[in-house]
């Protein structure tokens, strides 16, 4: 006879996580609720799921200025603010290509030069920002940013992150298109 071991992992995998995610997100994005409310709940879920600090979900107007500024645990104008302080450069990028922009180390990448962030850094660890569009159509409506920390001894994918947030950037856009339609 053989015998079949199944490793059991305690860990969940990326992919269950992720999965998780857009459930939870989607679920938040189907309720009535005022835009504002509706996206810093996502924000909020975004920061159980992912190892961010300072995410945030901007929609922008047809000039490309902020009409709506949210983050996790952030009143409006702290958002805003926080918003308005990332590199012009760096967002205009993500706006432009209609792409995602992933920096994985904010310290050495020329978009972040002599940009200081809010908070004071931990030694030894990388710090990552994440970038993606939101997108009506195929018109760049806002963006979802996020910094990412990973311990510089680890190898952490940016790459899963970017994956996910274009998914939930793709949901949001499909909610302020039919909030606006509405």
């Amino acid at each position: 006879s053989i015998r079949v071991s199944e490793s059991v992992d305690s860990a969940p995998r990326w992919t269950d996580v992720a999965l998780s995610g857009i459930y939870e997100i989607s679920k938040v994005l189907t309720r009535p609720a005022r835009i504002e409310v509706t996206l810093s709940r996502v924000v909020t879920l975004l920061s159980s799921f992912l190892d961010m600090s300072h995410g945030l979900i901007a929609l922008l107007d047809s000039e490309g200025e902020p009409q709506v500024v949210v983050g996790s645990g952030w009143t409006e104008e702290t958002a805003l603010r926080h918003f308005q302080r990332l590199p012009e450069r760096a967002v205009g990028e993500i706006v432009v290509t209609k792409a995602p922009l992933l920096v994985r180390n904010i310290e050495t990448d020329p978009l972040f030069a002599n940009w200081i962030s809010a908070e004071p850094t931990i030694p030894g660890r990388l710090y990552s920002f994440i970038g993606v569009p939101i997108k009506d159509r195929d018109q760049v409506i806002g963006t979802i940013t996020v910094e990412r920390g990973y311990l510089v001894d680890c190898e952490g994918s940016i790459d899963e992150d970017a994956r996910f947030l274009t998914m939930i950037a793709n949901l949001v856009g499909q909610t302020v298109r039919l909030q606006t339609l509405i």
